[in-house]
């Protein structure tokens, strides 16, 4: 059952005036926003889900291709078991 209930809204996180166009490194990029998100995510999995190990980070532009491997091979399993989605899985 799920006891965390904080829903998180994806609007800031699309595209627009917060996270540009560009696939760069500054403070409102690409690789900044989406790293910020993904760093959210984690630390509401963690906080939901005690000895939860941390996700790998989103990266950077120059990130190695074994980071980014690592990534995609744990987020693309996700289940959002930590947040209030409103999916009706609780």
């Amino acid at each position: 059952m799920l006891t965390h209930t904080r829903v998180l809204t994806p609007v800031p996180w699309t595209g627009g005036p917060v996270c540009g166009r560009r696939y760069e490194d500054g403070p409102r990029s690409f690789y900044t926003v989406y790293a910020q998100l993904f760093a959210a995510l984690d630390a509401e999995e963690r906080a939901a889900t005690p000895g939860r190990a941390p996700a790998p980070g989103f990266g950077s532009s120059t990130e190695a291709w074994g980071e980014v491997r690592a990534f995609y091979a744990a987020w693309e399993t996700w289940l959002g078991l930590g947040l209030g989605l409103g999916l009706g899985l609780g």
